[in-house]
């Protein structure tokens, strides 16, 4: 076996170099997207947003892999098969949490247009956040780019980092649909949109407001400027 993995180790250390090579090139691209995307306004970074429902998935997750695993060890499991439904258990119920506080963070945005952003945003950074590790698993732990078997720990997580990724595109993918589905609601209903018409008139109202007062009362207007000429000359 030693000898078997001397003789890889060059092809090995090619393959993982090509595997982190496009690892980054998919994370520069990644970044590229999310800049373009709020320059154009297609996502709104809403940092309240973002720090409450990008974390929900993985922190749920790992949390209940952790409780479960014996810090990631398959000595606990009886059989492979019992492993892997018992992680698909745990990515769905992290789904659930997921779209749950994505439903939190979002609640309040009564601009359209600003939420589904706010949403688009959600959704790529997301998926950035758990799409990194698996490529990292994919890189390093892989058939071609690994040869020597992976530590205890290392067999349970990654697979589940896999299930990981495939769950939260999941959860991802409903938040943003259900989202879609709510802005068209909204939309073409027109008690939503003689909401936002009020509220647009309020708005203007209150720009408007000074120098709607001056127009009504001029003599007013002209003793203020009266007295601030004369504080300017003395």
């Amino acid at each position: 076996l030693a000898e078997i993995a001397t003789s890889e180790a060059p092809a090995v250390a090619a393959a993982r170099a090509r595997r982190l090579g496009f690892v980054v090139l998919l994370v520069a691209v990644a970044i590229a997207l999310i800049f373009i995307g709020r320059r154009v306004g297609a996502l709104h970074i809403d940092w309240r947003v973002l720090a409450i429902a990008v974390p929900a998935f993985p922190v749920a997750y790992y949390a209940m892999l952790d409780m479960f695993g014996h810090h990631f060890s398959l000595s606990a499991v009886p059989d492979r098969k019992d492993a892997m439904d018992l992680l698909f258990d745990f990515g769905l119920l992290s789904t659930s949490i997921h779209i749950l506080a994505s439903r939190v963070a979002l609640r309040g945005r009564v601009v359209l247009r600003d939420r589904l952003a706010a949403a688009n945003a959600l959704t790529l950074c997301g998926m950035f956040v758990s799409i990194l590790p698996g490529g990292l698993m994919w890189a390093v732990f892989s058939a071609r780019s690994s040869v020597a078997l992976p530590s205890p720990s290392m067999i349970l997580l990654i697979p589940a980092t896999y299930i990981a990724v495939a769950c939260y595109a999941l959860a991802t993918a409903l938040t943003l649909g259900l989202e879609i589905v709510i802005f068209f609601a909204r939309a073409v209903d027109p008690r939503t949109r003689l909401r936002r018409l009020e509220r647009a008139a309020a708005r203007e109202r209150s720009r408007l407001g000074p120098s709607r007062k001056a127009a009504a009362n001029p003599e007013a207007a002209r003793e203020k400027w009266r007295t601030n000429g004369d504080s300017g000359l003395g």
